[in-house]
């Protein structure tokens, strides 16, 4: 009977023993686990920054830039009209307006922004109350603008990455209005 309680005093001891032994294992993996989970939010968290820079330039509000500038110089002048002054702004509310959530626009920088108005002619006949042909100009207005965009992506923790600089560079036409003149 001795023998029996003796053998059940040494189990008992040794299932103690793996008891702890789980703990352990759980102490260890614990922090590689949190670790994990935080540097891929961290990853995921940057790479939408750089999506969402990526698309507030491809998709960038120009029908702002062009209802800021399309009255700007004579439709006829066929020389064209440079715009530096103040484009930094126009481009850089562009930019933020078309931007994500999560795009902090105090990070963004434009820089070599120009804005260059064109006018090109084409002429046609137009029929007067004689029914003779009769000459007329259309003149179309072009914008042209170009940019460099910078944004400084920062990282939520910044452990696993440092924070960094994104730059694109835009160059971009539209039409922005046309007008049909007889003479």
């Amino acid at each position: 009977m001795q023998r029996i309680a003796a053998l059940l005093q040494r189990v008992s001891r040794q299932s103690h023993r793996e008891d702890g032994q789980a703990l352990l294992e759980f102490a260890l993996v614990f922090p590689l686990f949190v670790l994990l989970i935080f540097a891929t939010i961290e990853l995921g968290w940057v790479g939408y920054q750089h999506v969402s820079f990526d698309y507030a330039c491809s998709h960038a509000n120009w029908g702002y830039v062009k209802e800021e500038y399309k009255d700007a110089g004579d439709y006829s002048d066929t020389v064209p009209t440079e715009i530096t002054s103040g484009a930094d702004t126009v481009v850089k509310k562009a930019i933020t307006d078309s931007g994500w959530f999560g795009m902090d626009a105090s990070k963004i920088a434009v820089s070599n922004a120009q804005v260059t108005l064109t006018s090109t002619t084409s002429s046609f006949d137009v029929p007067n109350y004689d029914k003779k042909p009769h000459d007329a100009t259309q003149y179309t207005r072009h914008m042209h603008a170009r940019a460099t965009i910078s944004y400084r992506v920062k990282p939520l923790v910044g452990l696993f990455i440092t924070e960094h600089g994104m730059e694109r560079t835009i160059d971009y036409d539209q039409i922005i209005g046309q007008q049909r003149r007889s003479y």
